[in-house]
């Protein structure tokens, strides 16, 4: 006769660590939550006119506009107080706030791009715009 005090718990031990990779959120992230996160001021030296990326400061900037799932993730592109703009509002030699994460082929995923007046001072560019230290909702 089988000892149901013992075999239970064994068995959901057993279970736990087999279902570990199952368990397991990472498979359904698409790569933009897998990337090392980044954010730098540039100016802009090019913008590709197919709205797929832009030069700042010779790196080359993706604009994101793809679905995984139900969602739909998109660069957010705002001035720098927060407010929405459109891709065509960039032109070449303004500066940009850009926040996202490198990917796998060395470029970088943008997941917002704030318009910016000028190069900013690095250690008070969150007291004089506070927009660019909130992250805008990634997934529609």
């Amino acid at each position: 006769m089988v000892n149901h005090r013992i075999y239970i718990p064994l068995l959901a031990v057993v279970l736990l660590i087999a279902s570990q990779g199952i368990c397991s959120a990472e498979w359904d992230k698409p790569a933009q939550f897998r990337w090392k996160q980044m954010e730098f001021q540039a100016k802009i030296s090019y913008i590709s006119p197919e709205s797929d990326f832009i030069l700042a400061s010779e790196r080359p900037v993706n604009i994101v506009d793809m679905r995984h799932g139900r969602q739909r993730y998109r660069t957010h592109i705002l001035d720098a107080l927060g407010n929405t703009m459109q891709y065509s509002d960039l032109k070449k030699g303004q500066w940009i706030y850009v926040r996202g994460g490198h990917l796998p082929d060395g470029t970088i995923g943008a997941r917002s791009i704030f318009l910016i007046p000028r190069q900013l001072d690095e250690r008070k560019i969150f007291n004089d715009y506070p927009a660019l230290k909130y992250l805008s909702p990634w997934g529609e």
